[in-house]
């Protein structure tokens, strides 16, 4: 199951990468439900670094070590660094695409669970969706005033 929000915001690529690459400063006025971030080996958006994240979502504070694994001009891809989390969770991404005078950002979590799993868990994966927008929203909020 891949859950995901779309948002167009007119800036670029390099722009939005450096909205990334600042997390430390970022993160909080991106999300009223962000706590706290921290770069915990390595700093910025590259390969191998290792970052926290603090959020609530659902109600539930959620404290989550994440590694960059893949990252480029248009993609950052992330994963837990607990083996444990990625059996449900393997991946999470963004996908910024150029079109005309900004671009279109995807942000994707792959979740690995069953019908049965997601009917279950139907008010959390919501709350993740809405969490996922305001995300995309605030992202745009954020970089189209600094433009």
């Amino acid at each position: 199951m891949v859950l995901s929000a779309e948002t167009r915001i007119g800036t670029s690529p390099a722009a939005i990468l450096s909205f990334f690459d600042k997390m430390e400063e970022t993160y909080t006025r991106w999300h009223p439900d962000h706590h706290a971030f921290r770069w915990i080996a390595g700093r910025g958006v590259r390969p191998g670094v290792i970052c926290e994240l603090d959020e609530t979502i659902a109600g539930k504070r959620q404290r989550k070590k994440v590694r960059y694994v893949r990252v480029a001009d248009d993609y950052i891809e992330f994963r837990p660094t607990s083996r444990a989390i990625r059996l449900f969770l393997p991946r999470m991404l963004f996908r910024i695409t150029p079109e005309g005078n900004g671009c279109r950002v995807v942000q994707e979590i792959h979740i690995r669970i069953g019908p049965i799993g997601a009917w279950l868990n139907r008010k959390e994966l919501d709350a993740v969706r809405q969490h996922m927008q305001q995300e995309g929203e605030n992202l745009k909020l954020l970089l189209e005033e600094s433009t």
